[in-house]
């Protein structure tokens, strides 16, 4: 099987799927809610921008960029998924993002010697956040823990920590299971072949993504276009019905030449 023409094939019809996103929830605002579905709209929408993203960066053929905006999909996903379960998840996800640009911020003025920064609006907007969550007793959320309260700890471990690995240059991430410095994936010929299958298992999890994040919202905000939306799930389910009849075919590259 041509697993490179599969995936093109395969991208052509998820573009069409993410488009019909627009139609379904099209007359949805931000306006005059709770902060909880507040964040749980921001952050769908967050996802579905870098889904927009993904798929120019595929079709290009820019695989490894599409791998790390995948990384930044899969954590707002795990967040999504939270907030749809936990009522006081939003208190804790405001609470993490507070804390760290507050961190920022006070790390800007101490380098710089920059104090008006310790007094600009921003600054005293999450410092009221950290304080008031403080003494709620809330604490904040690693990334691995927001997968594992989600329930998918399988996205951290097989995907998410390996994307991380290329998004910080961990020489771990970049030669993948391969422990000797002669090792073929890190001479520069090897790079100018895709592994294919690699890409293929960006393609089922985006799928999956794109239909479960349409379902919590649902489920959670109410207001959708039905017909628009029979048409998506139609669309999704077609396209996870032929990766599922695919997938046992998918073999990742002979690799029993290379040393390892």
């Amino acid at each position: 099987m041509d697993v490179s023409l599969e995936n093109l094939f395969l991208v052509d019809y998820l573009t069409g799927a993410h488009a019909k996103l627009r139609k379904v929830f099209g007359d949805v605002h931000l306006e005059n809610r709770s902060t909880g579905i507040r964040l749980f709209l921001i952050t769908f929408l967050s996802i579905h921008s870098n889904l927009s993203a993904w798929i120019m960066l595929y079709k290009l053929g820019l695989f490894i960029q599409a791998q790390v905006i995948l990384r930044t999909v899969l954590e707002s996903y795990a967040d999504l998924v939270n907030l749809s379960k936990d009522e006081h998840y939003a208190d804790i996800l405001q609470y993490s993002v507070a804390k760290k640009q507050l961190n920022s911020i006070t790390q800007l003025r101490d380098n710089h010697n920059a104090s008006i920064l310790s007094d600009s609006e921003k600054a005293t907007s999450f410092r009221s956040i950290v304080n008031d969550c403080e003494a709620k007793g809330i604490k904040g959320i690693s990334v691995k823990g927001k997968f594992e309260r989600a329930g998918l700890a399988e996205y951290y471990v097989s995907v998410y920590s390996h994307w991380s690995s290329f998004v910080h240059n961990d020489y771990t991430g970049t030669l993948f299971d391969c422990h000797k410095t002669d090792c073929s994936l890190v001479s520069i010929p090897h790079y100018k072949s895709i592994d294919h299958n690699m890409n293929f298992a960006q393609m089922i999890i985006v799928a999956e993504v794109l239909k479960d994040s349409a379902s919590l919202m649902v489920t959670n905000v109410g207001e959708y276009d039905i017909s628009a939306y029979e048409m998506f799930t139609a669309d999704c389910n077609a396209i996870i019905a032929h990766l599922t009849e695919v997938y046992p075919k998918i073999q990742r590259k002979n690799t029993s030449k290379r040393p390892d």
